[in-house]
């Protein structure tokens, strides 16, 4: 360093303290520059505060129009929740009028017009009704309090973002279409934020409310209710909840609180072809419940997800969500998660449902019918138990033909039963019959039989579908053709066989009554499961008459139940 240079340095730092002394202690010469530099967040923070704290009481109701995976509906930003929602490209359920139902009308006064069979335009299929609350966030007890009016920050279309304040917690909502492939979800992801300087400690939840009363149309008619997958286990809160198989899920007037323990899979409102699913993302997803606000017509139901939390001043915790919402077809369940397939509940035998269910895409694939595809898996049930079938009328056959001498040994060693079994054994032994080979394909066939009763029951693809003079295979016959046809049939089957010798009078009356009661069952199933039982009963008289041609002599026993 040269003298100049430090003569420089030295001169200066003179000047300097200089000026120190004469401010007394002044902040240093970059100080001003400070507050600048500390003041430039200021303005920041505050800025999420000041505008949810309008939001909660001046900004006015609104609802705007929302459209995505093929759905169109309403929002709402008092609460921010989805109602209205409907598949316009889909049909909703037929108002089917059974001619006795209109006939009896007509008698009393109480119909007008023509009769309509499946009644006039059904309009779309609805997923979420005009009450309904779904998506709705918020913090505290739950959806029985006040909804937070929050501010559209965004509109569009298919994609929706909205801010709302509540006891010192900011709630942004955005709601949008996703598409990943084949699947088209809706995504939400909400944030809570505490705008507080202080913890915060409360539940956060989320709801999918709807009313959920039955429709009209029967015991079998499709039902709106609230669905979970809790612990790998189906639950209902609706109609269907309740009963011995998902007792105490039904929510009531009374019971207007339902905890579900376990891990969340997904949570919605569904009825049997139509589901609105909510599929949470994150790893801790909170806790769900079953939950009615209102009372009585005026109440609608759904799950709440819940979360108890403490957020200290600042800080955030943000849900992400997708939801599916259309028909509940096995392949667009599975491309968006494989456990939302569970939505189609094929009950205790989904063991066996799941394969028919497959054979029938099958045949739909070669025919192009779902009608015809009934009938060809029929006729493939009934050919691959045809030989248990044959052997068990057989084995029957042979057991009335040795009544006889059995009636005789019984009666003969009546005092002495040792005696009696050893002789019973010994004939059935020599005749090789077998009383309970009788029984064996009707056990068998029961689970094949409910499993395909309710994959019939719910399988989405026989929706607004036609066959024959049929216009709808999901609906009941309004013609009543087919029930009274399954009756016929059965009385046939019946008048082909004779009843055992050993029969008892009530048993026997039992058996006379038979065919009222499954005529009576299919009044107001669904036609599906009218054709395939129809098509079965023709079957199993031609195989009963093959049968006897087979084995001769009298005539074979038809089963008590036509399977």
């Amino acid at each position: 360093m040269d003298r100049r240079t430090v003569i420089a340095v030295v001169l200066s730092l003179g000047i300097y303290y200089a000026w120190l002394g004469l401010r007394g202690k002044p902040q240093p010469a970059d100080e001003p520059l400070v507050p600048d530099v500390v003041e430039e967040p200021t303005p920041v923070a505050p800025a999420p505060v000041a505008p949810p704290t309008e939001v909660a009481s001046d900004v006015p109701l609104q609802t705007v129009d929302f459209v995505a995976c093929g759905t169109v509906g309403k929002l709402s930003n008092d609460g921010g929740y989805l109602h209205d929602l409907t598949l316009p490209d889909e049909l909703g359920p037929f108002h089917v009028t059974p001619i006795y139902t209109w006939l009896l009308g007509k008698v009393t006064g109480q119909s007008e017009g023509p009769w309509q069979p499946y009644g006039g335009d059904p309009g779309p299929a609805v997923l979420l009704h005009e009450r309904a609350m779904a998506l709705r966030s918020g913090v505290g007890d739950g959806p029985t309090e006040t909804p937070t009016r929050m501010q559209l920050t965004q509109a569009g279309p298919g994609d929706v973002t909205l801010v709302g304040q509540r006891a010192g917690i900011r709630i942004e909502q955005r709601i949008r279409e996703h598409v990943d492939g084949e699947a088209c979800t809706i995504d939400v992801v909400t944030t809570w934020t505490n705008t507080s300087g202080q913890t915060w400690s409360g539940d956060v939840w989320t709801a999918v409310l709807d009313h959920v009363a039955a429709k009209s149309g029967g015991r079998y008619a499709s039902q709106f209710q609230p669905t979970a997958l809790v612990d790998d286990t189906l639950k209902y809160g609706g109609a269907l909840g309740a009963g011995c198989v998902r007792a105490s899920t039904k929510l009531t007037d009374d019971e207007r609180r339902i905890e579900l323990e376990g891990p969340v899979s997904w949570y919605g409102i569904s009825d049997r072809y139509f589901g609105f699913y909510v599929l949470p993302d994150q790893a801790d997803r909170g806790e769900l419940r079953f939950e009615r606000v209102g009372e009585g017509d005026d109440a609608i139901d759904g799950p709440v997800q819940s979360k108890q939390v403490a957020l200290s001043g600042g800080e955030s915790l943000v849900w992400s969500s997708r939801v599916f919402a259309g028909e509940n077809h096995l392949a667009q369940l599975a491309a968006v998660d494989p456990t939302l397939e569970r939505v189609v509940d094929l009950g205790w035998f989904a063991f066996f449902g799941k394969p028919l269910v497959w054979v029938l895409h099958l045949f739909h694939g070669w025919t192009g019918s779902w009608g015809t595809s009934i009938i060809l898996l029929t006729l493939l049930i009934k050919l691959a138990f045809f030989p248990m079938t044959h052997s068990a009328m057989k084995a029957a056959q042979k057991m009335q033909e040795i009544q006889p001498e059995l009636n005789r040994i019984r009666e003969q060693y009546a005092d002495n039963p040792t005696e009696m079994n050893r002789l019973v054994m010994e004939v059935m032994s020599t005749h090789q019959a077998n009383p309970v080979a009788g029984c064996l394909p009707m056990l068998v066939q029961m689970p094949v039989f409910f499993a395909l009763y309710q994959s019939l029951l719910t399988n989405v693809e026989f929706y607004q579908e036609g066959f024959l003079y049929l216009k709808d295979l999901s609906s009941p016959d309004p013609y009543i053709v087919l029930p009274l046809a399954v009756m016929l049939l059965m009385w046939g089957q019946q008048r082909l066989s004779t009843p055992p010798a050993n029969m008892e009078p009530a048993q026997q009356a039992v058996l006379k009554v038979m065919p009222l009661m499954f005529g009576l069952f299919f009044f107001t199933s669904p036609s599906g499961l009218g054709v395939y039982m129809l098509v079965n009963m023709s079957l199993s008289i031609l195989q009963q008459w093959i049968i006897r041609r087979s084995i001769g002599g009298a005539s074979a026993p038809a089963p008590a139940v036509p399977f």
